[in-house]
This record gives C-alpha cells, structure tokens and sequence, in this order.
C-alpha cells in the first residue's frame, strides 16, 4: 500500500504508536494502521482505501 500511495503522489508521515498518515496536496489525507505482525492489508482496509481514492478523484 505504500509503494501504491507513494506512487500517487501520497507523502508518508509517520504519527505516534502504529498509525501512519498519507498526505497528498497538503489537504487529502489517508491516515492506516500498520498491521503486524502480518505484513498484509485486510480487505476491509483496502476497500476503504479505494473509496477514498475514487472520492479524491486519484482513481
């Protein structure tokens, strides 16, 4: 995911304990939460991710 995001044009801002924000533009954010110890995306996470992206016109 964040290769993907990276690739957008996301920039990664680490934030305290898990939780890692995407920022794009300085005003579209994407805030996660590191998975462990699975380096994998749950689905759930993964679809809200896509539904952001297609509400911020990135997809």
């Amino acid at each position: 995911m964040e290769l993907l995001l990276s690739f957008l044009g996301y920039e990664k801002k680490e934030m305290q304990g898990l939780r890692v924000r995407f920022v794009y533009q300085k005003y579209k954010t994407i805030m996660l939460h590191r998975q462990h110890p699975e380096n994998h995306i749950k689905g759930g996470a993964l679809k809200d991710v896509k539904r952001m992206l297609k509400e911020e016109g990135v997809l």
